[in-house]
């Protein structure tokens, strides 16, 4: 069976309708027509087939099971679509590569993962991962679903999240504020401390680097003994770093890589979020497998431009993002 690969068709496209039994696919940069549908029968079909890529509102079994009920010309369209185009431009980013190199990972990982922090970022990794065949994850946060959640639009994706199959949702603590004030802070570390052991991976999720969750996490480590790495993210830029992670898996090519993307902030679940989650996913994934040998680098991913670039990189014969021998 044809699979999908993680590629984000809103990145290239957009949809033209001239009428119920037309669509043109769209080129966004040069208003290139790419295709045309016209097979009347399949168009419901596929257009919701297209809108689901386009808006990342599926996943990949979802779409798997929507491109196997289209008729064989309808699924031809699509997949010169994805292959000849879509794929084409999405191999020069590399972080196609690195999906695809992922199943072989998930056989040696030996601890349970914890997804720290479940805003819109912790949400898509911890959702990444799932797809990436990880289970008997668990996902926690410090507060019960809160008015701002809703008004940041994950409110339902927490409930969600909390339903998934392999993911165990732990409200660890009450609500932040308390009549105005702030809860303590042991009393968070107390309840953390409850639920993590030392045969965990703890991925912290946070929007900046002096969050309570990060230094919470750096004092039960010390004391409890997993291992950790942070994601933090904000407008200005993305830190992938922790207290290790496997630089020596990637080549100086594909770390100065530069993917120009200037509306990345239109949508917070946007294209950007697609391609952080992955590389997110990668590197907890590669530190779990035991490929890592180097202590303390950073990558920094600005949202701009997208440059990916690293401090102290080894260059190894083999790259998971290339591919390269």
């Amino acid at each position: 069976m044809w699979e999908f690969n993680n590629i984000r068709l809103n990145l290239f496209l957009k949809i033209v309708y001239l009428n119920d039994e037309k669509i043109h696919l769209v080129e966004k940069s040069t208003n290139k027509n790419l295709l045309s549908v016209t097979d009347t029968s399949s168009n419901k079909r596929l257009l919701k087939l297209i809108h689901a890529i386009d808006k990342e509102c599926v996943f990949q079994d979802e779409l798997i099971e929507l491109y196997e009920g289209l008729p064989m010309k309808s699924k031809n369209v699509v997949k010169q679509l994805v292959d000849q185009h879509v794929f084409i431009e999405a191999k020069e980013y590399n972080y196609v590569q690195a999906v695809q190199a992922l199943p072989s990972y998930k056989l040696n990982l030996n601890k349970k993962i914890v997804v720290l922090g479940i805003g819109p970022l912790g949400y898509r990794i911890a959702f990444t991962l799932l797809q990436m065949g990880v289970q008997n994850m668990v996902v926690v946060d410090d507060a019960p679903v809160t008015n701002i959640d809703i008004q940041m639009g994950i409110g339902i994706q927490k409930k969600h999240l909390s339903k998934s199959k392999g993911l165990a949702f732990i409200e660890s603590v009450e609500e932040r504020v308390i009549n105005g004030a702030h809860v303590v802070q042991w009393e968070y570390e107390k309840k953390l401390e409850s639920v993590l052991d030392k045969n965990m991976f703890v991925v912290v999720v946070s929007e900046n680097l002096g969050s309570h969750h990060l230094s919470n996490i750096k004092h039960l480590s010390s004391n409890i003994g997993f291992s950790w790495m942070l994601i933090s993210s904000n407008k200005e830029e993305f830190i992938i770093g922790p207290t290790f992670i496997p630089n020596d898996t990637l080549c100086l090519s594909c770390l100065e890589m530069q993917i120009n993307l200037s509306d990345c902030f239109d949508n917070i679940f946007g294209p950007l979020y697609g391609i952080v989650t992955e590389l997110a996913a990668v590197e907890i994934l590669n530190t779990m497998s035991g490929n890592s040998r180097t202590i303390g680098n950073i990558i920094e991913i600005n949202p701009i431009t997208l440059t990916i670039k690293n401090r102290d990189v080894y260059k190894l014969p083999s790259c998971i993002f290339c591919i390269q021998k």
